[in-house]
């Protein structure tokens, strides 16, 4: 069992820069923050406060778990970290769930927007949505 794959963090760094992944997040952060300041503007609620959380949620909290697990399963090679499963497949399945959590924030905020205005709040909304039918009233 290889602990660690050949090169070092320079390569395993290199690698993360020219990856394809690494530039759909970003990309979809810019979109994200872009739309998300346009709707705070539009519903009157912008802060210079949110601006940090942004960073905090959406580099700090996406970007960052991602990059890591991506450079540890390029230093630790095809080592499982359970059977049938390495730090190579960990960091795809990563990459999809962070994807998918600034697309459902971009939607959110074109909802917001007024674009999606028709989608139901378990869709795109930031308010809990009780999974219960309505009951009748009468």
């Amino acid at each position: 069992m290889l602990l660690f794959a050949t090169g070092g963090i320079s390569t395993w760094l290199a690698q993360l820069g020219v990856d394809n992944r690494l530039a759909t997040m970003l990309v979809l952060i810019v979109i994200d923050f872009l739309v998300g300041v346009g709707a705070a503007l539009r519903m009157g609620t912008f802060r210079l406060s949110y601006i940090g959380k942004f960073g905090q949620t959406d580099i700090l909290g996406k970007v960052l778990p991602w990059a890591v697990v991506y450079v540890l399963a390029k230093a630790t090679g095809s080592t499982n970290i359970i059977p049938g499963i390495d730090l190579d497949t960990a960091q795809d399945g990563l990459f999809v769930v962070m994807v998918g959590a600034l697309g459902g924030s971009i939607i959110s905020s074109l909802k917001d927007l007024g674009v999606f205005a028709n989608l139901p709040s378990g869709v795109a909304g930031n308010e809990a949505v009780d999974p219960r039918p309505p009951v009748a009233k009468g």
